[in-house]
C-alpha cells in the first residue's frame, strides 16, 4: 500500500513537474534570448512555449505571447508588434485585468510610430475603450490609462481637455507609487504651460511635483521616456526640461537618479 502511495505521489510529480517546472525554465530560457537580443531565437521560444504548455498557466502564456509583440516593438515595427499583442487579447481573454490592460496598451500605442494626427486619434479611442474595459485592475494600471488618455490629448494640443483628465486621475489615485504620480504631476505641468497658465503651472512645480518627487526612490526613466511624442516643438520641450532640472534637484541622491539626471541635463542643452 505504501509503495503503490510513493508511485502515485512520484506520478503527480512527474506531472506537476511537465505542467510547470518546465514551463518556467522554458519562459526564462526564451527571456534570456530575448534580452540578449536573440529576437528570432527568442520568438520561436515564446512561441513554442504556447504550442507545448496549452494548461499552463493563462497569465504565463499571455506574458509570452506579449514578449513576441515586445520584441517586434524594441526592433521598431509596430505592424508587426500590433499583430502579436492583438492575438494576445484574442488567446488569452481570461488573463488578470492588469496583463490584459498592459498587451492592449502596448497594442494601442503601436498605432503612434509615423501615423501623425490620425494615429494619435485613434490611440486616444483605444485608450478610452480600455479605460473602461477592465474595471477590476489595479489603481496603478486605471492611472496610467488615464496618463496616456491625457498624453494624447496633449499631442492634440487639446491643453485644457488634458489638464481635466490628469487632475482627475491625480484626485482619484494619489496612493499610487510615487514615481508614477510625479510623471502624471509633470504631464499635468505641460498641459497648464500650453494654456499659458505659467504661475499655476510653477505652483505645481514648487507645491506638489518636487514635493512627492522627494518620495521617489527611483526616479528612473519614467519622466522622460516619453520625451519626443510628448514634447514635439522645442518650446514645450524647454519647459519640460526646465522643470526635470528643478525637481531632480529635490529626489534622493541615489545612484540611478544622478545617472538619469546627468540624461536630463544632456537632453535639456540639445533642446534649449
Amino acid at each position: 500500500m505504501k509503495c503503490s502511495k510513493l508511485i502515485v505521489t512520484l506520478g503527480l510529480g512527474l506531472v506537476a513537474g511537465v505542467l510547470f517546472g518546465d514551463v518556467t525554465n522554458d519562459y526564462s530560457a526564451a527571456l534570456r534570448l530575448f534580452n540578449d537580443k536573440k529576437y528570432a531565437e527568442s520568438e520561436a521560444a515564446f512561441a513554442k512555449l504556447q504550442t507545448d504548455y496549452p494548461a499552463a498557466d493563462v497569465n504565463l502564456l499571455a506574458q509570452a505571447q506579449m514578449s513576441i509583440g515586445n520584441l517586434y516593438r524594441v526592433q521598431k515595427k509596430p505592424t508587426l508588434a500590433r499583430t502579436a499583442y492583438q492575438k494576445a487579447i484574442k488567446d488569452y481573454p481570461n488573463a488578470p485585468a492588469d496583463i490584459m490592460v498592459k498587451i492592449e496598451c502596448y497594442a494601442a500605442g503601436q498605432l503612434l510610430p509615423g501615423r501623425g494626427a490620425e494615429g494619435i486619434a485613434q490611440a486616444l479611442a483605444e485608450y478610452r475603450v480600455i479605460s473602461t474595459n477592465y474595471p477590476a485592475c489595479s489603481v496603478t494600471y486605471k492611472a496610467s490609462v488615464q496618463h496616456k488618455i491625457g498624453t494624447m490629448l496633449l499631442l492634440q494640443k487639446k491643453y485644457a481637455e488634458a489638464q481635466v483628465v490628469f487632475e482627475d486621475a491625480i484626485k482619484a489615485y494619489p496612493a499610487i507609487q510615487p514615481e508614477f504620480l510625479v510623471a502624471i504631476m509633470a504631464s499635468d505641468y505641460t498641459a497648464l504651460k500650453g494654456q499659458g497658465k505659467i504661475a499655476e503651472a510653477n505652483k505645481m512645480l514648487a507645491d506638489r511635483i518636487i514635493l512627492n518627487a522627494t518620495k521617489c526612490k527611483q526616479t528612473g526613466g519614467v519622466l522622460l521616456k516619453d520625451f519626443d511624442r510628448i514634447l514635439p516643438t522645442k518650446s514645450s520641450a524647454v519647459d519640460y526640461m526646465s522643470m526635470l532640472v528643478e525637481m531632480l534637484k529635490a529626489v534622493p541622491a541615489t545612484e540611478a537618479n544622478a545617472e538619469f539626471l546627468g540624461k536630463v541635463k544632456s537632453e535639456y542643452e540639445k533642446v534649449r
